[in-house]
């Protein structure tokens, strides 16, 4: 990684206010953030990556923002990409630029279809394909995060495995909107609505090896056998990487992660 960053990526000069700096470096004090019901120790992300990556990333996001309307940023990722966790810490990043708590995180895992309704249509075990989740109802809460000021939005529960309903308030003050999940760039209905509400989108690319051993440990942890887990990454998740990379030309930047660290940049649009 080049010592300065993102910030000739995004043609930022180097320099911000103090306070925004200071606000930054602020979260290393967190020690930790959630994502995905885990807690990920921010020890983890070093202060110059913060400074000099995900805060430049953020004030770029910030300097699309419309003060009239908010803004959809989607970032698209296959299982086991660190999407989360990336989502969580860009979030606290643009909060620091900005000023405020002005952004929120939408994740599309919150529109999988009921357990009982996978089993009734013998679907349980295709559970994460495209063909389980309610992609109309994704469209639709796109929409209403544009024309509604303060709204509420689904949470998807790991404990129970399933989706609840009006978790998440969207406050009136929420300038920013990250929305994050496998088939945010999906092209295919009526999927291909989804990249329409975005204002922008960035996907995130991964080893297909080091998702794969990401996604079983994390099965395995949540009481599925390793072999179960292999066979339902194998079957479901590798399958969905494939569907999912095809889309990420549609980005308008594409991060390459390694360990959960960005590593490459390529701008596309």
């Amino acid at each position: 990684m080049e010592a300065d960053g993102l910030w000739k990526t995004f043609n930022i000069p180097s320099f911000v206010s103090d306070q925004i700096l200071a606000d930054a470096l602020q979260l290393k004090h967190l020690k930790s953030i959630e994502a995905a019901g885990i807690l990920v120790d921010l020890c983890e992300f070093s202060e110059d990556y913060i400074t000099n990556w995900m805060l430049p990333l953020a004030l770029w996001i910030s300097s699309h923002c419309q003060d009239s309307t908010r803004s959809i940023v989607g970032i698209a990722a296959p299982a086991g990409s660190g999407k989360t966790v990336f989502s969580e810490l860009l979030k606290l990043c643009i909060n620091a630029a900005m000023g405020s708590e002005v952004c929120s995180i939408m994740g599309m895992d919150a529109y999988h279809r009921l357990n009982e309704d996978l089993e009734r249509n013998g679907l349980k075990s295709q559970k994460g394909a495209p063909i389980t989740f309610d992609a109309e109802a994704f469209v639709s809460d796109l929409e209403r995060i544009k024309t509604q000021r303060d709204l509420f939005l689904p949470v998807y529960d790991r404990k129970l495995h399933d989706p609840r309903p009006n978790a998440v308030h969207l406050a009136s003050q929420c300038r920013v909107v990250i929305v994050e999940g496998l088939f945010i760039l999906y092209d295919q209905p009526p999927f291909d609505k989804v990249s329409q509400k975005l204002d922008l989108s960035i996907y995130l690319e991964i080893d297909p090896t080091e998702c794969q051993r990401r996604v079983v440990e994390r099965k395995v942890l949540g009481g599925r056998s390793r072999e179960d887990a292999v066979a339902h990454y194998q079957n479901i998740d590798h399958s969905n990487h494939l569907l999912i990379e095809k889309g990420k030309h549609r980005a308008n930047l594409i991060l390459h992660l390694e360990d959960g660290i960005i590593t490459q940049v390529q701008m596309n649009r």
